[in-house]
């Protein structure tokens, strides 16, 4: 029986997604606070870094580090969620315990091989976002916990 909704928690990670992809869509001004790169390209200085993990003791633990260690504000975990991905050549189904972790540009690198460290996976999902608007405090914030 398919469902109209998506499971808990679910639907507060879809939320926040699709508010971070509309954002650019609408022509919005960005509150977020840009950073010029070498070539003169703008970016975004706060990060949004997606992953997973297979159980949520293994989530919390690297939360916590991540938030420990500086480097990163805050991380959110929700799940379990069912991933359907392709592995070794097989389709493959899991539940996992989804990340969203927020950080800057300065530390997003090293939030990504900490979290590598800490993971049980081959290869865990890293994927870095720009976050190009939202609360002008909380963006504030983001920047001066790390």
């Amino acid at each position: 029986m398919r469902r109209n909704t998506p499971p808990d928690g679910v639907g507060d990670a879809l939320a926040l997604f699709s508010s971070l992809f509309s954002l650019q869509s609408r022509g919005r001004t960005s509150l977020a606070m840009l950073t010029k790169t070498g070539d003169g390209v703008s970016m975004s200085e706060e990060k949004l870094i997606i992953s997973t993990a297979a159980s949520r003791d293994e989530a919390s633990r690297i939360a916590k580090a991540l938030v420990q260690e500086s480097l990163a504000a805050c991380v959110n975990l929700t799940g379990p969620i069912d991933s359907v991905y392709r592995w070794q050549g097989k389709v493959e189904n899991a539940q996992e315990f989804l990340l969203l972790i927020k950080t800057t540009s300065s530390k997003s690198a090293n939030a990504i091989a900490r979290l590598r460290e800490l993971h049980s996976y081959e290869v865990p999902e890293a994927i870095e976002l720009d976050i190009e608007g939202g609360s002008a405090e909380y963006l504030r914030w983001i920047r001066q916990s790390v």
